[in-house]
């Protein structure tokens, strides 16, 4: 299981946010000794070794605007991955699947492989 942290749909009314493996949302569990803290949830999901995930925004027509566009952080690991931006003319939903680097090249998310065992 890894933690995925993005901000609460009662922070941001009209952004759903969604974890994907395989073209499927992946089921979020929520910690029962983990308080969500301000503007941001934190729910669990299980990591799928060597799997590509994707993060999904959807908006819908409830999500309001200051200006013309959202701007979108994708942190993953703690690093800045993806700024996806939600136009207020063009409301859609937003895919984000790896980092982004100059010249249009995406280094896909992916689940790393996890070897577990016994402490001695």
């Amino acid at each position: 299981m890894v933690a995925a942290t993005w901000l609460s749909s009662d922070a941001v009314p009209g952004l759903n946010v969604t974890i994907f493996v395989d073209g499927s949302p992946v089921q979020e569990h929520r910690d029962g000794e983990e308080v969500d803290e301000g503007q941001e949830v934190t729910r669990w999901v299980e990591a799928k070794d060597g799997k590509n995930f994707e993060v999904r925004m959807k908006a819908t027509e409830r999500l309001h605007f200051k200006g013309d566009s959202i701007l979108c952080h994708v942190y993953v690991d703690g690093d800045s991955a993806d700024r996806p931006i939600i136009g207020k003319s063009t409301l859609r939903n937003l895919v984000s699947a790896g980092r982004q680097f100059p010249g249009g090249l995406v280094q896909q998310y992916r689940f790393a492989c996890l070897e577990t065992g016994k402490l001695d």
